[in-house]
């Protein structure tokens, strides 16, 4: 999941796969089956594209943590009962823990260092010696034209 949608993107297949579990056979742990689907389905991508086609570091492109959101989403449903309280509270949770749930992942890139007589984390360091994977960005040809007409 990219970082800006996978709080969106994971809430909905998690609640779409607790849904049927529930609705089928009363087990509240549907969203943590979606979560390990997802998890394994990442962890593949990871390895495959980033590993396997351009030997970028697999420990900078951890897919984010989902199971601790996944158990709070099922974890409401089953004390509540109701799918409008697991909507609004197991939402809220989710999106609350989705962030504090990946510190530990990215704790050890917040030391400091020395390079070149200058101080800074391993995060920036890492920043400077890895390109980041993502697209350029693709905007319109702004002419002066437009900008500048006289008014």
């Amino acid at each position: 999941c990219g970082r800006r949608w996978c709080r969106f993107s994971g809430v909905t297949f998690c609640a779409a796969a607790q849904a049927f579990w529930w609705v089928n056979f009363r087990l509240p742990f549907g969203a943590v089956f979606a979560a390990l689907g997802l998890l394994i389905g990442e962890w593949i991508n990871r390895y495959v594209n980033f590993w396997g086609w351009t030997y970028f570091p697999i420990s900078l492109v951890f897919p984010s943590a989902l199971i601790v959101p996944a158990i709070w989403l099922d974890v409401i449903l089953l004390l509540s009962g109701s799918y409008v309280i697991t909507a609004i509270v197991g939402s809220l949770g989710w999106g609350l823990l989705f962030y504090p749930n990946n510190w530990p992942a990215i704790a050890a890139f917040h030391q400091a260092t020395e390079q070149h007589g200058q101080l800074m984390t391993l995060a920036d360091l890492i920043g400077f010696h890895f390109v980041r994977t993502s697209m350029p960005g693709i905007y319109p040809a702004w002419s002066s034209a437009a900008r500048c007409a006289p008014s």
